[in-house]
């Protein structure tokens, strides 16, 4: 009886170990996916949700959903403390247990700027806290990601880029126009406008189409900055044609993951996207008189407005 119980703990840490040695290996030869995040950045209503819908298709990738934008505080504080880099250096744990030793001087070795944060040391934890929380229930062999649409800043994706360099950004974006009627007119938003009288007065109706498009040109032109950083990997999809040709538009994506695509894939892609044209939406819209907040007037207001936003934005970059 004891040597079957020893035989069977001994084959479990067979199991373990050659689990261990050979993700270690994977790690080792640069190849370990969970190293290979795909973070899908896009705009509210651009169709980010159908997106994180068909790449989750593929069984070797598991893009998350949004997580409120708790990054950006990451970013920051990393942004802070790279200000500071000259004063907090990377220290070495024998410097560090020399300088906390039972016996010391604390008089004469006491130092204010002596600190085992690093902007590295940050980086390298940070790096290993996401890993630990987005990596949660996958095998070895899946890739994770997330979309999220509040991440646009700059130092957000350079953040990002520094803590896995081999991720890899999938950008979706949806005609200017368009965008800005579904932004304004999605029953929660627009429920919310009637109510703020900006269906009948000409001047907030226009200043608030205006605003809606800073919004999204602003973060457009922040995403050409913080993409066009070296090394970075990065495809920009546009929302109308995966609508128009689903297949070839997620063909090149996938490919652009390196990852292949075979009828299976397919064929569950097909029932997602399928099933997100039927589904029927959740929250009905106000109706009655909706003033200037239809389709038909935004889309006239864009026009009028678009180019003297896309010179504001401009020269505010000069």
């Amino acid at each position: 009886m004891k040597l079957r119980v020893r035989s069977a703990w001994a084959k479990c840490a067979d199991v373990l170990r050659s689990g261990i040695e050979r993700e270690w290996l994977l790690i080792s030869r640069g190849s370990d996916p969970r190293q290979r995040p795909v973070f899908v950045l896009t705009q509210h209503r651009s169709g980010g949700t159908l997106l994180a819908r068909l790449l989750n298709c593929h069984e070797k990738l598991v893009v998350w959903g949004e997580h409120a934008g708790f990054l950006h505080g990451l970013a920051e504080a990393h942004l802070e403390l790279e200000r500071w880099a000259d004063q907090l250096p990377e220290r070495s744990t024998l410097e560090l247990r020399r300088y906390v030793r039972v016996d010391r001087l604390a008089d004469i070795e006491f130092r204010p700027w002596m600190s085992p944060v690093s902007p590295a040391d940050f980086r390298k934890e940070c790096r290993r806290a996401l890993l630990s929380l987005f990596t949660r229930g996958l095998r070895p062999d899946q890739r994770w990601g997330f979309k999220e649409i509040r991440y646009h800043r700059p130092e957000l994706i350079r953040f990002l880029h520094e803590l896995f360099p081999r991720g890899q950004f999938v950008v979706l974006q949806r005609d200017v126009t368009s965008l800005c009627i579904s932004s304004l007119l999605v029953p929660w938003t627009l429920q919310r406008l009637l109510a703020n009288g900006i269906g009948r007065d000409e001047g907030a109706f226009l200043q608030r189409v205006e605003d809606q498009l800073h919004s999204i040109l602003a973060m457009r032109r922040n995403w050409t900055e913080g993409l066009a950083s070296a090394g970075l990997q990065s495809i920009l999809v546009q929302y109308e044609d995966i609508v128009s040709d689903m297949p070839r538009q997620m063909d090149c994506i996938f490919q652009f993951l390196d990852l292949s695509v075979d009828d299976a894939v397919r064929a569950r892609m097909r029932i997602s996207f399928g099933a997100v044209a039927s589904t029927p939406k959740g929250t009905v819209a106000p109706s009655g008189d909706k003033g200037y907040l239809t389709a038909s007037t935004i889309r006239e207001a864009v026009e009028r407005l678009l180019p003297r936003v896309t010179m504001q934005l401009a020269e505010k970059r000069r």
